[in-house]
């Protein structure tokens, strides 16, 4: 995968995860945060379980504040 493609996907699954209402469709945006955690393991070869945890971190934190 190269970088733009890295970038265009990650992009895709970002705006699809913001413009959730995370509230009424929480399933939803975990599986999107989910579909960037796979994408940014793959890409910075890291394991998928410490990127999943990162990503859910930031995003959940932000949902709870």
């Amino acid at each position: 995968m190269t970088a733009k493609e890295y970038k265009e996907q990650r992009a895709y699954w970002l705006n699809a995860a913001k413009s959730l209402n995370k509230r009424i469709f929480p399933r939803c945006f975990r599986a999107r945060l989910r579909e960037i955690a796979k994408l940014d393991a793959e890409h910075d070869k890291r394991e998928y379980e410490e990127v999943r945890k990162e990503i859910y971190q930031e995003f959940i934190s932000d949902a709870r504040q």
